[in-house]
């Protein structure tokens, strides 16, 4: 099942047209129903906005329960799903950790 099954299942559950999810998101229901039907990968925003609308986690779309790494996890849920992608290509949560580290000590 791929994310977009998982939207429309949460979302049917929740008893929600596309339109009031597109509302409740500020989505257009079109792009709802592309996602809905696996045409497009939605981006991290639209997965936030699209799981706080519907009362969910984000975790919630994917096929198995993220483990979630603490101190990802408290900078928030972007890092986390940028962290299990990045895992995929072979690099570490412990690298991710780095790179979070060494943008916050960076000053602009």
């Amino acid at each position: 099942m791929h994310v977009g099954e998982k939207v429309r299942k949460i979302r049917n559950e929740k008893k929600l047209s596309l339109r009031q999810l597109a509302t409740m998101t500020d989505m257009n229901h079109a792009y709802l129903s592309r996602i809905e039907n696996g045409k497009v990968q939605p981006s991290v925003e639209s997965l936030i906005k699209i799981a706080k609308a519907l009362g969910c986690d984000v975790a919630d779309f994917f096929e198995k329960k993220m483990e979630v790494d603490e101190e990802l996890e408290k900078e928030g849920v972007q890092w986390v799903i940028f962290g299990k992608e990045l895992e995929k290509e072979g690099i570490t949560l412990e690298q991710v950790k780095e790179w979070i580290r060494a943008i916050k000590a960076t000053k602009f």
